[in-house]
């Protein structure tokens, strides 16, 4: 506080001489480096270490999920069997659809189906490919 900044005079040396360039230079790009990805390394591994908490907990949900002792679905409030009629208005539609199948698309086009759509197709006119089978996957 008791220290006063005076002007210089014009063509005063100053005390302490300025760095030079190459100085300079090294000193903005380490600053600049540090700023860059030095700071960023320690964000890259918060963000590594996150995924991997991530991906472990759901490795570890898809693991219950496929080896719990019980294998019965559970039971859904409000599901009910399908009615006789809707199994109706399901055979009714697969067999619209293998009919407009057998109409509309060429018989060397492969068409892939569960086996009471390929028995559909079959009884509409759509010729089996020699390679296809229907067994249930």
């Amino acid at each position: 506080m008791g220290q006063e900044i005076q002007p210089r005079a014009p063509g005063a040396v100053s005390p302490r001489a300025d760095p030079s360039w190459p100085a300079v230079a090294g000193t903005t790009m380490r600053l600049w480096l540090d700023r860059h990805y030095r700071r960023r390394a320690g964000r890259q591994r918060l963000v590594l270490v996150i995924s991997a908490l991530v991906a472990m907990v759901v490795g570890a949900g898809v693991t219950r999920a496929f080896t719990q002792r019980d294998q019965s679905p559970p039971a859904r409030p409000g599901v009910t069997a399908p009615s006789p009629d809707a199994l109706q208005a399901a055979m009714a539609d697969r067999q619209q659809a293998a009919a407009w199948i057998a109409r509309e698309v060429a018989p060397n086009v492969v068409v892939a189906c569960d086996p009471e759509m390929c028995a559909a197709l079959q009884q509409s006119g759509f010729p089996r490919s020699s390679g296809a089978s229907s067994a249930p996957a």
